[in-house]
């Protein structure tokens, strides 16, 4: 905003108006010049000055850097308001070119003297001072009560008193204290349209707290300078300043470094620098100079091209608003109870408070800087909605496609049976005859099934799929050995023996055993919950032998010879083509074939002619193909979903139990229930009998 004082009024008369768009005032011999046009000629020219100056910086902008720096532990002592029957002149112990050291009289403590404050009404008159030593006991850490101090200069109240001469006595009660300030370098800003100087300072926040909550900057005051209180404005024409010949009157702009409360609003005549809150600085607008509609540009480019980012990111912390404890354990509060927060509430234990950790980020291209940090208040959970029979779906995972589907697999307990979710076989080629395990080629692991349901196509036709939830899920890892153990693998355990190979380290526990290809009994091993990689040639330790090492031997040889590994293959579930469960009951196994996804290997091969499947490109001249190897491989669909873990039906659950339902848990779990039955052929039914108080 433009100057405040007017002067468009008696003797000055400076009636320039912005709106005339006058640009120079243009003088002409014979004509008196008029007072008031010199004036309006200096307006002109302040008001181009203004107009570039907005274009460049913000109200309040630092131009020539004038640091501003907060101290929290500032040492002062207190006066007395008198000594030897005369008002204490404080000012009269600061020298900023030569510091005044004063000593204490009684405790022999030596301090500089670096800033002051007058009384008042409610105030002592104060010294800032740096302590140099620690007393005439090398102890003592600051000056005593009552006590004479005197300077190393002179000193004049009304009275003048020699140097090393007592000159004031420290206040009776707590006279040494520790506070806070700041201090403003001499720099420029721009205040009003004008480049304003401001004169180094320092104000004292508190003479007696380091936690101190207040906004600091510049009171910006006008005032017109006149000869009668500035002799320097008489005519010096003579190389003196002559009383009878008073000059022209000046405009004076002063800054004076002064605080307000956080809570003030009125900024007319203040331009704010620093904020401090509990004894930290949050936010320090004389840092770096704030530019007005060229910094607008800049920000514009910068978000274009970047973004909004941050270049040292902001941590969150959330704390309590008060001291609070919670089942014995105790939690520290940012405020106490019933103070105003920094986000202008009310702290109390209904509120949580997330604390922002200093960072930088650039937002809109424009920057922002935290330098402490910054409190939010955020409100607790209080509102509680009760919720009656509340529905909630346990989505169950970890299932494969199937299809050409035989019979069902026992996902539970079967009546007449002793083992629930029997194993399923799975197999690496698909179903011959449904079924039965024939054509079906090797055994390839075991899974079990913890649900069985109906997904597309027409029910009961072949082709229709199914979703069948497996869990165990253990593929083999197969070993042909060089010949028939001595003793059998299965000998004493029928599966867990334990096998170790001897070079590689690897183990497996044996779930099976069978004859290779050319017959010979239990050379094929089938292993589960491998670690490592079996290698072929090496030899084989057993859990359960009582050979020397614990060596797999050959069977009806004279003990000289250790079985080998002749071949290793580790099958995987995406290798699996069909599945089989052999049920207790005949005319009740379980078979299908699993539903392939086609995965793409990337791979071009050059064939005389199609094979089928595949992307094919066609050479018509030469007869020949291009084609884009692809295969079809079984896949476990939601895999992440392998616990049964479900939600509740809402996000934040309190509790339970509730005055409705006399705090007991009456959760009901709906579940399905496989149940085997024989259909008559002349009645095309079964019966089902229900079975309750099952847990």
């Amino acid at each position: 905003m433009p100057q405040i004082t007017d002067l468009n009024v008696a003797p000055y008369y400076d009636d320039f108006d912005k709106e005339d768009n006058f640009h120079r005032v243009l003088f002409r011999p014979g004509f008196a010049i008029q007072a008031r046009e010199l004036t309006q000629l200096q307006s002109i020219m302040q008001n181009q000055i203004e107009r570039f100056g907005r274009h460049m910086f913000q109200e309040g902008s630092v131009v020539i850097p004038g640091q501003v720096t907060y101290a929290k532990l500032v040492t002062n002592v207190q006066l007395s308001s008198t000594f030897a029957g005369e008002t204490i002149v404080p000012s009269q112990y600061y020298n900023a070119t030569n510091p005044v050291i004063i000593t204490g009289a009684t405790s022999g403590m030596q301090a500089k003297v670096i800033g002051f404050q007058e009384g008042t009404a409610t105030t002592q008159p104060l010294l800032i001072v740096q302590y140099l030593n620690s007393g005439s006991d090398n102890a003592t850490e600051s000056f005593a009560d009552s006590e004479n101090i005197s300077a190393d200069i002179s000193i004049t109240h009304n009275t003048t008193y020699g140097s090393a001469i007592a000159s004031a006595t420290t206040h009776s009660t707590d006279a040494a204290q520790v506070g806070s300030s700041v201090k403003v370098e001499e720099g420029v800003y721009f205040i009003r349209g004008q480049f304003v100087r401001c004169a180094e300072q320092t104000l004292l926040l508190s003479a007696n707290s380091t936690t101190e909550s207040a906004r600091v900057g510049f009171t910006v005051t006008e005032e017109l300078i006149t000869p009668e209180t500035d002799a320097s404005l008489t005519d010096n024409a003579q190389g003196s300043s002559n009383y009878a010949a008073k000059g022209a009157h000046r405009l004076k702009i002063n800054l004076t470094l002064s605080k307000k409360d956080e809570g003030a609003t009125d900024d007319t005549d203040f331009v704010e620098l620093v904020t401090v809150k509990r004894g930290q600085t949050t936010a320090n607008k004389s840092d770096i100079t704030k530019y007005s509609v060229i910094g607008d540009t800049l920000a514009r480019r910068t978000f274009d091209e970047s973004g909004d980012y941050t270049t040292r990111p902001f941590q969150f912390d959330i704390r309590e608003s008060i001291d609070n404890s919670v089942k014995t354990k105790e939690f520290d509060g940012v405020y106490t109870r019933g103070s105003t927060t920094d986000d202008g509430g009310t702290a109390s234990e209904d509120k949580l408070v997330v604390a922002v950790t200093p960072g930088k980020a650039f937002v809109r291209g424009y920057e922002i800087e935290k330098t402490a940090i910054t409190f939010k208040d955020l409100q607790k959970a209080r509102e509680v909605e009760t919720i009656n029979a509340g529905v909630t779906n346990l989505d169950l995972g970890n299932f494969t496609l199937i299809t050409n589907v035989f019979g069902t697999p026992d996902v539970g307990e079967v009546s007449g049976e002793t083992t629930a979710y029997k194993q399923i076989k799975l197999f690496e080629s698909p179903t011959v005859t449904r079924g039965s395990t024939t054509g079906m080629g090797r055994n390839f692991g075991i899974a079990r099934a913890r649900a069985f349901e109906y997904s597309q196509g027409v029910i009961g036709d072949v082709q229709a799929e199914h979703k069948i939830f497996l869990f165990d899920i253990q593929m083999f890892t197969r070993l042909e050995l060089s010949d028939t153990p001595s003793p059998l693998l299965t000998a004493t355990h029928t599966t867990g023996v334990r096998v170790k190979g001897n070079t590689s380290g690897a183990i497996g526990f044996v779930f099976s055993t069978e004859a290779n290809d050319a017959g010979t009994a239990a050379t094929i091993v089938n292993l589960v919950n491998t670690s490592g990689t079996f290698q072929v040639g090496e030899k084989l330790i057993a859990s359960d032998s009582a050979l020397t090492g614990g060596l797999i031997e050959i069977s009806g040889g004279d003990g000289s010879t250790d079985i080998t590994v002749v071949t290793v293959e580790n099958f995987k579930f995406e290798n699996v083509k069909a599945m089989f469960m052999d049920d207790d009951d005949s005319g009740q196994d379980f078979t299908a074939d699993l539903v392939e996804a086609r995965v793409d290997f990337g791979i071009l091969r050059q064939e005389d002619a199609l094979t089928g499947g595949g992307i094919r490109l066609e050479d018509t001249t030469g007869g020949e193909f291009l084609e884009l190897e692809t295969e079809g491989l079984a896949k476990i669909r939601d895999p992440e979903k392998n616990a049964a873990l479900f939600r509740l039906p809402k996000q934040v659950i309190k509790t339970l139990l509730t005055d409705d339902n006399d705090n007991t848990s009456d959760s009901q779990i709906i579940i399905r229930r496989q149940f085997v039955g024989t259909t008559r052929h002349y009645l095309q039914m079964i019966t089902i009998t229900q079975v309750t108080h099952k847990s």
